[in-house]
């Protein structure tokens, strides 16, 4: 029987939004395969390269950064000046 030698994976990022994501693809090459591989090590194996391609290419950013500076040196001035009071 013939058989590939990769397989394609197609995965996407779950998020919890509404609305499509955008498949994404990697491959697993035959020759990570260890002959005496369980059917559950194979799912771990498949769920590893999953997530290592998630970590590789999906990258999560703040876009207020500075927004966030100010308000929070702003909240902190405050406490502060509340326990002075106190």
């Amino acid at each position: 029987m013939q058989v590939e030698d990769e397989f394609d994976i197609t995965w996407e990022v779950d998020d919890g939004y509404a609305g499509p994501s955008r498949p994404q693809h990697c491959s697993i090459d035959v020759d990570v395969l260890d002959d005496e591989m369980t059917a559950d090590e194979l799912e771990v194996l498949y769920n590893e390269i999953v997530m290592e391609e998630f970590r590789q290419y999906v990258t999560a950013y703040g876009s207020n950064k500075r927004e966030f500076v100010e308000w929070a040196k702003l909240a902190m001035k405050a406490r502060k000046a509340e326990e002075d009071e106190d």
